[in-house]
């Protein structure tokens, strides 16, 4: 039932370093590097570029089309005339060297496999009808993987087990869904 019901997520995470490095642009759903990026040096390539790059060659995200260069930031373009002039707004691509669509960029996360659950390791009642399912996950990663890490750094990789809440209703076991938060 585990296989065919529950979802698998093969994510991997950014490290924390090259996460703070990056600028993220939420009203239009984008992750920028700023020209100055925090701690590299001037030039026309350095860590945060190369990195999203080895995403978009990945094909974990897409790079941001030329229009969208040419708009001004969220911070700018949210703001009115009265806080910030005409003559200091500048677009993007004056701001920022390169910018990809967010997805889950915006926690650092990026596919980089795929997953499904393996085997049972530990059942634990929770009460009469629900029970906590620890399970052992077969994780294929993507071959990708080695090319991103070479430009972004060591990657937090997906974990090999996973758990699941299931309950009992009328003598069948289905997966209980995670409560929103």
């Amino acid at each position: 039932m585990l296989q065919q019901d529950q979802k698998e997520d093969a994510s991997c995470t950014l490290p924390i370093e090259m996460i703070a490095k990056l600028k993220m642009q939420h009203v239009t759903k984008s992750v920028c590097v700023p020209m100055a990026a925090l701690g590299e040096a001037p030039g026309p390539m350095n860590a945060q570029v190369a990195c999203l790059d080895a995403l978009v060659a990945a094909g974990a995200t897409k790079k941001m089309p030329p229009s969208y260069m040419l708009e001004w930031t969220d911070e700018t373009a949210a703001a009115g005339f009265d806080r910030v002039p005409a003559y200091e707004r500048k677009p993007r691509d004056l701001v920022f060297r390169t910018c990809v669509e967010m997805g889950a960029l915006r926690e650092g996360r990026f596919t980089c496999g795929e997953a499904k659950a393996d085997r049972i390791v530990r059942v634990t009642k929770k009460t009469d009808k629900q029970a906590l399912v620890r399970y052992g996950r077969e994780i294929t990663i993507d071959p990708a993987l080695a090319k991103i890490e070479a430009a972004c750094g060591t990657v937090t990789r997906p974990p090999p087990e996973s758990s699941v809440t299931m309950e009992s209703v009328d003598k069948k076991w289905t997966i209980v869904a995670d409560p929103v938060l």
